[in-house]
């Protein structure tokens, strides 16, 4: 029989050599192993004799790697804190081309670049020093792959790299403490790594738990670190975060820190680049939505008086009505309007325009036309 034979096939990741692919087999009956100044040295049982070296690399006492799954797997892993032997012995099992670089428990050094398989994540840091085998087993022997993890494990290697960031443990030791991934988590590794955190990377963040103040925001986004604090934006860290927050459509960044940010500031913002806008009442309308509610600023009147008056509470002359009732209805921008956000600008529109806001209804119904929104609904009461 075949003990092994190696096959030192180079694979390549970009400009990262990919773990050597070995095809071997190390029976435990046969060979056993040990490391030896960075290398895995395997000798024959019958003599003692050195059969083969293999290059492993250490994994330090504290190392972070992490994992995303489903939130069922999720929860389960982090109710019982850590993966069992019965569920890591299943997953190191050969099962088929789904296990790419070979079978056992996923892993990344880096805390996002296996985000796609899971909305949900886990990460674990090593309990003590072990090694990782530089190469990959997918191509052992499905038949052997149980007892070449033994001679693997006798010598504390608990897993073999797959790429530049990620591993694959095929030993449960190496994940004997599981613990939710949260946005802190991550930049603690980022962190210590000296790795940036860039747009699309704090966007990922957003998607997993809140933010909170930390160093490396500090150190790449110190508007956004500030905002967290509460601390005071200078003019120009002002103008560069509401620049990210309010410019395109919304963000999980915006959702984030609106909290954070005074009222008086967001709507001086908002309103600046609603009044830049062709369509200065719809702009107008749809801030006021956003918002909740504006608070009358003496622009408002400068580019819309008739809605101004609507604000203030003031009596509409019949030019002044016709004129916004035309700008209304332009744009088709009363069906555009969220029926569920009503502002007090909204409810006073409604009662103003309400026969024109029936009627309006009435035609598109008879139309077979959707027609419901913030101001219809309100006039229809």
């Amino acid at each position: 029989m075949r003990t092994f034979a190696l096959l030192a096939v180079i694979l390549f990741s970009g400009l990262w050599p990919v773990a050597a692919l070995w095809a071997f087999e190390l029976n435990p009956k046969e060979v056993s192993a040990a490391v030896e100044n960075g290398e895995l040295v395997v000798r024959r049982l019958s003599d003692g004799q050195e059969v083969e070296r293999l290059k492993v690399s250490k994994v330090s006492k504290g190392d972070r790697f992490f994992h995303w799954t489903e939130a069922k797997n999720q929860s389960r892993w982090v109710a019982q804190g850590y993966l069992d032997r019965g569920e890591m012995d299943f997953l190191s099992t050969p099962s088929g081309t789904k296990q790419v670089y070979g079978p056992g428990f996923y892993v990344s050094t880096d805390p996002l670049d296996s985000k796609s398989y899971g909305p949900k994540g886990v990460y674990a840091d090593a309990p003590q020093d072990f090694y990782l085998l530089e190469a990959s087993l997918r191509n052992v022997p499905d038949a052997a792959m149980k007892g070449t993890h033994e001679v693997l494990k006798s010598a504390g290697v608990m897993g073999n790299r797959a790429t530049d960031t990620w591993r694959v443990f095929f030993d449960e030791y190496a994940v004997s403490s599981l613990k939710p991934t949260d946005a802190n988590a991550i930049m603690d590794t980022l962190y210590r790594s000296n790795t940036a955190l860039d747009s699309r990377r704090l966007e990922a963040l957003l998607e997993i738990s809140p933010l909170k103040p930390h160093p490396l925001l500090a150190k790449h986004f110190p508007a956004v670190q500030k905002t967290l604090l509460g601390a005071a934006l200078n003019p120009e860290e002002e103008t560069q975060l509401y620049d990210q927050l309010f410019n395109g459509g919304k963000n999980r960044l915006r959702e984030e820190l609106i909290p954070y940010l005074p009222a008086e500031k967001v709507q001086r913002y908002r309103l600046t680049k609603a009044l830049d806008a062709k369509n200065e009442i719809q702009a107008l309308i749809t801030l006021d939505q956003d918002l909740g509610g504006l608070q009358f600023d003496p622009r408002i009147r400068e580019a819309s008086p008739a809605f101004a008056d609507i604000l203030e509470g003031k009596e509409l002359s019949p030019a002044a009505r016709k004129k916004l009732w035309s700008d209304l209805t332009r744009g088709n921008l009363i069906t555009q309007l969220n029926a569920k956000v009503e502002t007090p600008a909204l409810r006073r529109l409604s009662e103003e325009f309400r026969p024109e806001l029936q009627e309006f209804f009435r035609e598109a119904k008879t139309r077979g036309e959707l027609a419901d929104s913030a101001l219809v609904a309100k006039a229809r009461q």
